[in-house]
């Protein structure tokens, strides 16, 4: 049974993920310091 609390946990803990990958990138490639 899918459940849709599990499902939008997961969507947000990936969101979190490339969020905070992106930042990390961002930051790499273009210095704002």
């Amino acid at each position: 049974m899918w459940d849709f609390r599990t499902s939008l946990s997961i969507f947000h803990g990936i969101v979190g993920t490339f969020r905070f990958y992106s930042v990390k990138y961002c930051s790499l490639f273009f210095p704002s310091h």
